[in-house]
Order: structure tokens, then sequence, then C-alpha cells
């Protein structure tokens, strides 16, 4: 693999030797997680039901609140990811979210299939929520009695991920979306997946990922090089295991089911629910505890 600005440049196997391939691998994962270390800013401004953004590069650690809040006080800032990060985390959410397909009629390195926008927009609300995802496990707890999803829970909260990797999104008329264009983009461009439409033009019924099996080896290679990526990986598999093979419309209707997903205003980020989630998560523990 090779790196750059613009995507992952992945490079085919035989055109370079095993040595340099893991060289460039490494390289690529250093580079994007360091950008998920210092994730850019873009402010978010409401005026009525529209929501207008600002785009700033620059150091997550560092704050110029003050000053953008001095143009306006309606403006806030939220952390977002860059097109590469992006396109990561829906690799990961492909390769964990999918099926496994057992013949070649998708082609002959067609690993796995992803069916439906709806159904990924769904699994990334979780990756990029991790309180959502929290509050998600703690529901299966108390259908399971799994003390092992209690301690994923706090493991959650100890590593600060409902702040540190939180990525808002807004809700519009059918939940949680974001354009995914770009980031997708990336992906096929490296052919780690391939995109087909289901229906008639203008009348898509459905949109499909298709995983190549070069997709999902450069899903490992990235996760083994770096830990900021191997997270992706970890928390997709939960994420997936969570979702099942459930559609994509009955895991919007089940996030819907959150009073602050629900009752956010179309074309407002989603509120988060940290907060509520964690007085669950102590409640239940000195319940366990008495």
């Amino acid at each position: 693999m090779g790196s750059s600005d613009e995507g992952l440049h992945v490079v085919p196997a035989n055109r370079v030797g095993h040595g340099e391939q893991l060289a460039s691998t490494n390289a690529l994962a250093d580079s994007i997680a360091s950008s998920i270390r210092t994730r850019p800013l873009r402010a978010v401004t409401f005026k009525g039901t529209e929501t207008q953004y600002v785009e700033f590069d620059r150091d997550f650690s560092g704050s110029t609140a003050t000053a953008i809040a001095g143009r306006s006080q309606a403006v806030t800032e939220i952390p977002v990811a860059s097109d590469r990060q992006s396109a990561v985390r829906l690799l990961a959410c492909i390769d964990a979210g999918s099926v496994s397909v057992t013949d070649e009629s998708w082609g002959a390195d067609v690993v796995a299939i992803l069916r439906s926008q709806s159904r990924l927009q769904a699994l990334d609300f979780w990756m990029r929520n991790p309180d959502y995802l929290a509050n998600e496990l703690l529901n299966e707890f108390e259908k399971t009695k799994d003390k092992a999803l209690i301690q994923l829970v706090q493991q959650i909260f100890d590593s600060r991920e409902p702040d540190l990797r939180r990525l808002p999104m807004i809700r519009y008329h059918f939940g949680a979306f974001e354009p995914l264009d770009n980031p997708l983009a990336i992906l096929r461009a490296s052919d780690l997946i391939r995109v087909q439409r289901e229906g008639a033009p203008g009348q898509v019924r459905e949109h499909l990922y298709l995983l190549t099996r070069r997709g999902r080896a450069s899903m490992n290679e990235l996760a083994a090089a770096a830990p900021e990526i191997a997270w992706y990986k970890d928390r997709a598999a939960v994420v997936a295991t969570l979702a099942g093979e459930v559609g994509g419309k009955a895991l919007k209707d089940r996030q819907y089911l959150q009073q602050e997903y629900a009752s956010t205003e179309l074309k407002h980020l989603i509120a988060p629910v940290t907060d509520r989630v964690r007085d669950r998560l102590e409640l239940i523990q000195k319940g366990l505890a008495a």
C-alpha cells in the first residue's frame, strides 16, 4: 500500500515485495492514525431548521471556540473525520457487517456483501456515537445477563470514547445520515469494495456493497499496523454482532427508540446520551454488587 492526501492507494501484491508492501502499509496506517489524533473541526450554525458548515483544518487539541463564538452566538464546533478516516471506518463496517459470499456470482474476488445504504448508515451511527452503542450493550445485558457486556461498556467510558471518538450526525427524515460518496470513492478507487445498485435508473431500490478479497486483507493489514485503526476493526465487530442480520430500516427504528434521537429537530445534530447511559451503568453495577 501507499498513501497520499487524496485517498488509500493500494499497490498490487504482484508489483512489490512483501517487505516493501509491509513498510508501505505501516506508513499509510501511521498517516491515518496521526490524522485520527488531529481531527479537523467543523463549525455548525443553526438558523431556523438549516445547518450551515464552516471547515477548520487544525489540530483537535487546539481551540478557536472563543473567536468563532464572537462571530455569532449560534455557532458551535464539532469534531469531524477526514475522508480517509471515514473510508477506513466504513471499510471496517462493511468488513464486519457483511454476509459471506459462497460462490462467484458477484465476482471471483468478492468475499462478502452488505445490503442497503440504510444498514451501512445505521452501523456507522453506532461507530460514531459510542454512548448510543453503550446503551444498546446495556439493553443486551438486561436480556442475556452477560457480565462481559458490562465490562465492555465500562471500557467505553474509561477510555473516554463518548468524548474522543464521537462524530455527531445530523437527523434527517429517515434518521441519522451523512453523504458517503467521498469515502466510498476512496475505497472503490483502490478496489477494496465495489458498489452496485438494484432497480431502474432514478429508482434505485437498494445499494449493494461488495467487499473484495483485497479489501478484507487491507483492513487486516491496517489494523495490525496501528492501534488507532485496530479500534475501528474491533468496534465494528461489536456493532455488527449487536446488529445481527437485521436490515437498515429496523436498525434505524431501534435507534429512534432513544428519546434524544427521536426528539432532535430535523437537520440538527443528534443529541448525545452520555450522562444518562453512564448513570444507567452505575445503577446496574450497584445492583450487581448488592
